[in-house]
């Protein structure tokens, strides 16, 4: 959905939904992205406007519940969300922290803020036959065999649910420049990779996948290391690791010490690559019938609706 004003395109967002037993779920991930502040002094009235549009649509496209997710820099909008009526308290999982790694100020920089262990990753996996390369779309048959594999030992589904969508994505964002796939092969076989999402100044570990073979080569730290790597080489400004524990990442945030469970995360690796902890937005609900909206506030909480 797109908003103009005057011929001129001044925001949107994309709303995306699913079946369940409840009804139809509508997500809107990262949005509604509009112009910055510096380029719209009105830009109080179009975040209402926009709000009010989601809104709209939700009823329209006759959703059961609406989980929007505002932009990560973009905080306002989580107010803007707020007094329109929407509700905290998603229960659905959505990712609400991540782990971010500056590169802006060159890989000579970033590499004295790791852990010295992770910075002798790479040369470890050289000794021991481990090659890093830029994969290409042939790679992604083999990419999703090792995704598959790391569900396998997750328990847990891949998403995207069929390599078909992941080739549609590449077909779509290859020729802009806006992804790209390193694969970790062990004497020409693929062991591990990474398929990384290119935005702004931002570069996202957005899918890895592992065989589970050459673990005491740690090629899933390759594919991080060469990836950050790659990052600030090519001049971007910050590496998202796309989550992190938003519990662990309070408790870091507040200098207070990690829990026993917390200490024994997978997200504790994410530590060596000298980063930090970032808190998103939450993620809030519109539910358009407003017998269940009040259900939903009584179950879950939530400010008080404005009319």
């Amino acid at each position: 959905m797109l908003i103009g004003s005057e011929g001129r395109l001044t925001g949107g967002f994309q709303l995306l939904w699913r079946s369940s037993r409840f009804g139809r779920i509508g997500y809107v991930s990262k949005g509604p992205v509009l112009e910055s502040l510096e380029s719209r002094p009105d830009e109080q009235l179009l975040e209402g406007y926009a709000v009010g549009l989601l809104k709209e649509v939700a009823r329209r496209t006759k959703l059961r519940a609406l989980i929007v997710q505002p932009p990560d820099f973009y905080a306002e909008m989580s107010d803007s969300l707020r007094l329109a009526g929407l509700a905290p308290g998603v229960p659905m999982g959505v990712n609400d922290a991540t782990w971010i790694v500056d590169v802006s100020d060159g890989f000579e920089a970033v590499g004295r803020r790791m852990d010295r262990a992770f910075r002798k990753c790479l040369e470890r996996a050289q000794r021991g036959n481990l090659r890093v390369r830029e994969g290409e779309r042939s790679d992604l048959a083999s990419f999703w065999e090792l995704m598959l594999s790391s569900c396998r030992r997750q328990n847990v589904g891949p998403n995207p649910s069929e390599l078909r969508h992941l080739v549609a994505l590449w077909d779509a964002a290859h020729p802009r420049g806006a992804i790209r796939l390193h694969v970790v092969e062990c004497d020409g076989e693929p062991v591990a990779g990474q398929l990384d999402v290119l935005f702004g100044k931002t570069v996202t570990f957005w899918k890895k996948g592992w065989s589970g073979a050459e673990k005491r080569l740690s090629p899933n730290d390759v594919c991080m290391y060469e990836g950050i790597r790659w990052a600030s080489q090519a001049g971007y400004s910050r590496v998202d690791f796309a989550s992190f524990d938003r519990k662990m990442a309070e408790a870091m945030i507040a200098g207070q010490a990690l829990t026993e469970e917390q200490a024994q995360s997978r997200y504790v690796n994410f530590f060596r690559t000298g980063g930090r902890p970032m808190m998103l937005p939450r993620a809030q609900v519109w539910v358009p019938n407003w017998i269940l909206r009040a259900g939903y506030r009584w179950r879950y909480g939530g400010s008080r609706e404005r009319a």
